[in-house]
């Protein structure tokens, strides 16, 4: 009985809450990959790197700006470009306004650019929404009841992409839209310039030093917390938990646009290894692929997914066939021959 008590009131509460911690967990690792991906494109693709630092840095500005909007400090001066980003407020912030419109600085791009796509989803796609009904009492329940609602949304959320119709404008600008959030969800300053120092452990440190900036702001966020959850554990209310799963929601779009982003420049860097003119035919099978699935399975409800199947596994087959065969094999060599060279050099000093 007693401890039915504490996970009550204790622990209960903390159910949801840490696995919103875990999911921007794996949202800071699979940016740092995307990170480590786009370098090894750069070369060829500086533009596109460019854009991504630009679209990143974009959203870090347009969080910090919603900030200084919310507390009402006013935005005097905003500015973006591809290096940097700067928003100054009208009136100086302080105390808890500062450590308000810090939160949005540095936590508001894992969440800001995914909520853009919840709104398109909640006005198109309402039905992947599964809201709960009532109140939860136990930890474990709010585990379950927490993972129950983004295991159906992220089915849900799936559905939808795999049944995209890519003959349709409205969807492809969609699926670009995923695509230009998962790209540029945290700007990665990638250039010649390079800020090596921003990075996860960049990211990791800006949140400690939050937190142990002013730890009684803390403190006072896990009580509104606490107090709201027992009014709803009171009056049985499902406020508390979709709250949570608010969070978690965005948590999982972010997830998928930057592994989507993830396949987008893998393909962009197989293709990057194959000959000149050969390397053209991955995409050109892609839109080959999608067209003639349309066609033959147009009569059949499952045309889009399996349509778009076919155009991955087509397009994947194709690009690791020229990367066997096709391959810049003379490029190879070089970079083999100067990686001898440098380890002869070494053994020579």
């Amino acid at each position: 009985m007693g401890w039915e008590i504490v996970d009550k009131f204790l622990f209960a509460p903390l159910a949801p809450i840490l696995c919103i911690i875990l999911f921007w967990s794996i949202q800071l690792l699979l940016i740092e990959s995307m990170k480590h991906l786009l370098r090894k494109i750069w070369n060829k693709h500086q533009s596109l790197c460019r854009f991504t630092n630009l679209v990143g840095l974009f959203f870090q500005a347009f969080s910090h700006a919603i900030g200084y909007t919310i507390t009402k400090c006013g935005v005097s001066h905003f500015y973006i470009s591809v290096d940097e980003s700067k928003v100054e407020p009208k009136k100086q912030a302080r105390g808890a306004v500062e450590w308000v419109t810090k939160v949005f600085l540095f936590v508001g791009p894992f969440f800001v650019p995914a909520f853009l796509i919840f709104i398109l989803l909640f006005l198109g796609y309402n039905t992947a929404f599964k809201f709960a009904s009532s109140s939860f009492y136990h930890f474990s329940d709010g585990l379950i009841i927490f993972g129950d609602g983004l295991a159906y949304f992220s089915q849900k959320f799936s559905e939808l992409l795999i049944n995209l119709d890519f003959l349709n404008p409205f969807h492809v600008f969609f699926l670009l839209f995923v695509i230009f959030v998962g790209l540029g969800i945290r700007p990665l300053y990638i250039g010649r310039e390079e800020k090596r120092k921003i990075n996860i452990i960049y990211d990791l440190q800006n949140i400690k030093e939050l937190l142990s900036e002013k730890p009684r702001y803390i403190l006072f966020l896990f009580a509104f917390f606490y107090v709201f959850y027992y009014v709803c554990l009171l009056f049985n209310l499902s406020w508390y938990i979709n709250l949570m799963l608010f969070f978690g929601w965005l948590s999982v779009i972010a997830i998928i646009a930057i592994v989507i982003a993830h396949f987008v420049i893998l393909l962009i860097k197989n293709v990057d290894q194959i000959l000149p003119f050969w390397n053209l035919l991955p995409y050109v099978t892609m839109v080959l692929s999608y067209l003639l699935s349309r066609i033959l399975f147009n009569p059949f409800s499952f045309r889009y997914s399996i349509s778009i199947a076919i155009m991955i596994v087509s397009t994947f087959i194709v690009t690791l066939f020229l990367r066997r065969f096709k391959t810049n094999k003379l490029k190879t060599r070089l970079g083999i021959k100067k990686l001898k060279d440098l380890e002869v050099e070494d053994n020579w000093e």
